[in-house]
């Protein structure tokens, strides 16, 4: 790949639990981010972003009221700046 090339997609993962949380860092663009989706409808549950830094942050997401809901996490990259980039890690599951 070419220092000028970009790649862009988007990564989905089925959940067996919900997430409670993630750590994140990146970019804070609109096309950059984690979100957590119903797997029925696609609908956008809960977003998080970087803060334009390679440390990762730790986001925590409400979900009292997603209880029986199935969701999916999508990691999404649709950024073509110097900040189209997301880490993502440690998805903690609720209790």
């Amino acid at each position: 790949m070419r220092r000028d090339e970009h790649v862009a997609g988007e990564v989905l993962d089925a959940l067996d639990e919900l997430p409670a949380g993630v750590a994140v860092g990146g970019g804070n663009g609109k096309g950059v981010r984690v979100e957590l989706r119903d797997a029925a409808s696609g609908e956008v549950l809960r977003t998080a972003t970087g803060d334009r830094s390679v440390v990762l942050r730790t986001v925590e997401w409400p979900i009292a009221d997603l209880r029986g809901r199935t969701v999916r996490l999508a990691c999404v990259d649709e950024e073509k700046g110097p900040w189209g980039v997301l880490f993502v890690d440690d998805v903690r599951e609720s209790q």
